[in-house]
């Protein structure tokens, strides 16, 4: 993957992370892929599909999605990452790894508002 590539995923899927575009946020993943974050790790397209949901509706709504702050992001051939603060997170950074125009890994951690 080129850079350029790679920061076009990043780019569609925080598009379709903003509008809470669930099918949006899956059209980039692999079928394999593993998304590992405090939540747990979630192998296969099935299994990163129901993460979301929960997700859009009870820790980052629309207008919280809308109001992220996108600080930090740097990408590098096959590899993005961004840093990032919003709604509930007080600090957050996601790494995706991206082959044959796929992520095949997708890893999130953040720090959370203890309100």
């Amino acid at each position: 993957m080129t850079t350029e590539e790679t920061r076009a995923v990043l780019e569609r899927h925080l598009k379709a992370w903003r509008a809470g575009d669930v099918d949006g946020v899956m059209a980039d993943w692999a079928e394999d892929g593993v998304l590992i974050n405090g939540a747990g790790v979630f192998v296969g397209k099935d299994a990163i599909r129901g993460f979301y949901p929960a997700v859009f509706e009870q820790y980052y709504p629309a207008d919280v999605r809308a109001s992220v702050d996108l600080s930090n992001v740097k990408v590098e051939g096959d590899v993005a990452f961004c840093e990032w603060s919003g709604g509930i997170s007080k600090y957050a950074a996601d790494t995706i790894v991206v082959r044959d125009g796929k992520k095949v890994v997708h890893s999130f951690a953040a720090t959370y508002d203890s309100a």
